[in-house]
This record gives structure tokens, C-alpha cells and sequence, in this order.
């Protein structure tokens, strides 16, 4: 939450700093050939996850946060929409408590990679039509 001071620190115009920053990724895409540079954008934002798409229409993204930071792979992709290259990267809800035996460390990682797995399925699938 605190990455937002820096951000969306508003330029002169107004329009927040990671705007001006999209843009010159953006350019630079342009220069090299579309999906070379990607971004970071949280997944707990998906109205920002969504603009962020709007200014970088052919840059990867790397979307952390789903999980146990509250970002959620349904609300990464509006059906029908034609979104970049994303990385969904899914860590902290595959931890297990610290209590946890190597049997229960791996049994978590596997129910969190199958479920993430599901999730990011059904939305492909969803975005896909139309």
C-alpha cells in the first residue's frame, strides 16, 4: 500500500508519475518490437492492472499479489478483452505455517499451484471468447 506515495505521486499535469513511466516503457516496446519490456503491476489493484494494459497494450506484465495479499486471478481479465502477456505470480498463499512438515509444506504448495492453476484456466478461457 505504501508503494503509492512514490507511484502515484502526480505530476505537473496531474496524471500520476507510473503513467509517465508506462509511457517510456511503451516507447521503448515500440523501438525494440512489442513484448521486450514488460512491467510489474500489483494484482490487487485491478483497476490499475487494467490501465496499466490500456498504456502498455504489448508489454508483458508480472502481476504479483494474488493469494493471501488479496489479489484475485478473476478480476485480472474482463471477458473478452485482448490482455498482454501475463505472469500471474502466486508465493505467499503456497506458505505454509512455519510449524509445517516437509509433508504439509508440499501438500500446500501443490493445493495452492492446482487451485491458482484452475483460477487462471477459467479465466483464459473466459477472456479468450468473443
Amino acid at each position: 500500500p505504501g508503494a503509492a506515495a512514490l507511484q502515484a505521486a502526480p505530476l505537473a499535469d496531474g496524471t500520476p508519475l507510473w503513467h509517465l513511466l508506462a509511457r517510456e516503457l511503451a516507447a521503448c516496446n515500440a523501438r525494440v518490437g512489442g513484448g521486450v519490456v514488460g512491467a510489474v503491476v500489483g494484482a490487487t489493484r485491478p483497476e490499475v492492472v487494467d490501465e496499466a494494459r490500456r498504456l502498455l497494450p504489448h508489454a508483458p506484465l508480472l502481476l504479483p499479489g494474488v493469494g493471501a495479499q488479496g489479489g484475485s486471478v478473476d478480476s485480472l481479465a474482463a471477458p473478452g478483452t485482448d490482455a498482454p502477456t501475463s505472469l500471474v505470480a502466486v508465493a505467499r498463499s503456497l506458505l505454509p505455517s512455519a510449524r509445517s512438515t516437509i509433508e504439509e509444506f508440499r501438500f500446500a504448495v501443490d493445493r495452492g499451484a492446482t487451485l491458482a492453476a484452475g483460477s487462471l484456466a477459467r479465466v483464459g478461457a473466459r477472456s479468450s471468447v468473443g
